[in-house]
């Protein structure tokens, strides 16, 4: 039996059609799954009785069910566990800011790349399948009643590892007859992966790139990022133009703020000469504490960091770190599941 959730409309058409049953029975069962909400083949009561017998016997449509999940007190973001099996798990997150629906999704179960600043590098994983990451955002949009506008591929893992499992899944995401989130309300980050850039910039949907810099002194940023040592800035530089060149969209760079590391005056400096060759907006991100090795930035250091940095006149903002208390925020997620 085949998951439901690792097929495109298209492909889902084509592989109905190959069952026997005429094309448009793929558009009636996206519509309830995605659109009502609904993934009971007896409940689908747009087919006939013996289409949803056999319907029920080809397809998987079952969503993750053994999952956590946490609710923030400070801002009501909400955190789940899903445990994939016995000895894996993953988290995404789902947050409110006015109309806005945001989930944060995970490509991994771990990551390679190592990162000092984030907690998920600290166990190794695998990639998710398409499936797998579809599943992890429809089982979060079953369980709440607010339409999610816009996805963020920021969880656990470096999503242009995972390109085609993620890319796949965005086409999903995307479908008009299906979950209908816009192309450009999906944003991929990355630490700076140049093949899987490449593969971005050949990718037909419009999708947002975020690209994690945190250091534009090549020392600093391959001591906190050793995916440095073989995507060097001078590459990152050059396939970045190459993607505003032919995409004509503005890039979001990422800093995390860590004090005492990457805030003086040099590293400003090499900042805002990195960012002088692009159309890009600098999103802020104040250090959340994953050990002891680097501290959380104060009030007054984000605030002379802004500062600082806001010659770049409306391209600056900070990030407002949502989930904290529930070990949801920027570089928290690990996968720690428990019943």
């Amino acid at each position: 039996m085949e998951s439901i959730y690792r097929f495109t409309l298209k492909n889902f058409k084509e592989d109905v059609e190959k069952k026997g049953f005429k094309p448009f029975k793929a558009d009636q069962i996206f519509k309830w799954i995605y659109c009502k909400k609904i993934n009971d083949f007896t409940k689908m009561t747009d087919l006939s009785l013996n289409d949803r017998k056999i319907f029920k016997e080809l397809y998987d449509t079952s969503l993750f069910t053994d999952y956590k999940e946490l609710t923030s007190k400070i801002d009501k973001t909400k955190k789940y566990l899903f445990n994939l099996s016995e000895t894996e798990s993953i988290e995404a997150v789902f947050m409110k800011e006015d109309k806005r629906i945001t989930v944060c999704l995970s490509s991994q179960t771990g990551c390679p790349l190592k990162c000092r600043f984030c907690a998920t590098g600290k166990k190794n994983g695998r990639n998710l399948s398409t499936e797998e990451i579809v599943k992890e955002f429809t089982t979060m949009y079953y369980l709440n009643p607010e339409r999610i506008t816009n996805i963020v591929f920021m969880g656990m893992g470096e999503p242009l590892l995972n390109c085609s499992n993620v890319l796949e899944s965005i086409k999903i995401f995307n479908e008009e007859k299906g979950i209908k989130i816009g192309a450009r309300k999906i944003t991929v980050s990355t630490a700076g992966i140049v093949e899987g850039i490449e593969r971005i910039i050949e990718f037909p949907l419009q999708i947002k790139l975020a690209l994690s810099l945190n250091s534009a002194i090549e020392e600093k940023r391959e001591y906190l990022m050793p995916v440095t040592k073989t995507n060097t800035l001078s590459q990152l530089k050059k396939v970045l133009k190459r993607y505003q060149k032919i995409k004509k969209k503005r890039i979001t760079f990422e800093y995390i703020i860590i004090p005492g590391f990457n805030d003086g005056k040099k590293d400003i400096e090499e900042l805002l000469k990195f960012l002088s060759e692009f159309d890009c907006k600098l999103n802020l991100i104040p250090y959340n504490k994953t050990d002891d090795q680097f501290r959380e930035p104060t009030e007054k250091n984000i605030r002379d960091f802004f500062k600082k940095v806001s010659v770049l006149k409306d391209a600056v903002s900070i990030r407002k770190s949502k989930g904290k208390d529930i070990s949801g925020a920027c570089g928290q997620l690990k996968g720690k599941f428990t019943s």
